[in-house]
């Protein structure tokens, strides 16, 4: 396929601007997760890793929907998809109201969100092994917390957006690991 001629090995899918983005057009949720479910399945076909985001707004975070809203994702956004090999699907929980802002969840909000997608995914694909799923997280790490954030357990590694745009930066980060 052309895909592999390109040499494309990685795929993002769901991320906060995609989400945003489809939600501003006035997309149903549970459909923007149905259409995310076929880019998934589509970039799996070809040999693909997929990263697939999943995190919720202020909003839903405020009335207390965060679970829900995971679970929701999870289900609609990889059903009937069962990868061949664990490391080709990571889930990266990224809260989407942290995104653009300066602000980051604490220690227990990001163990419990990882804690709730592990477990959401490990059940959706059957594994009896919660260490097959990979899970990440992204939302404004940066030189100063990624040493921190990435001592959370069950925070499997990092999705680095607005840092990995500075090379200074991004170098940073990979030492403080």
């Amino acid at each position: 396929s052309w895909f592999k001629q390109a040499k494309i090995t990685d795929s993002l899918v769901g991320h906060s601007e995609q989400r945003k983005h489809y939600e501003t057009l006035g997309t149903n949720p549970k459909k923007i997760n149905d259409l995310f479910n076929r880019k998934i399945t589509n970039a799996l076909n070809h040999g693909i890793r997929v990263t697939y985001c999943v995190g919720e707004t202020e909003a839903e975070r405020a009335r207390g929907a965060t679970e829900n809203v995971l679970e929701e994702q999870i289900i609609r956004g990889l059903n009937n998809i069962t990868p061949t090999d664990p490391n080709q699907l990571i889930i990266a929980y990224e809260p989407r109201w942290v995104i653009g802002t300066d602000k980051i969840p604490t220690r227990d909000e990001i163990w419990m969100a990882h804690k709730i997608v592990r477990e959401k995914v490990a059940h959706n694909f059957g594994y009896q092994d919660l260490s097959k799923v990979i899970v990440i997280y992204g939302g404004n790490m940066n030189p100063e917390n990624a040493g921190e954030l990435l001592t959370i357990p069950g925070v499997d590694g990092g999705l680095i957006g607005r840092s990995s745009l500075d090379g200074g930066k991004l170098t940073e980060i990979i030492n403080a690991v």
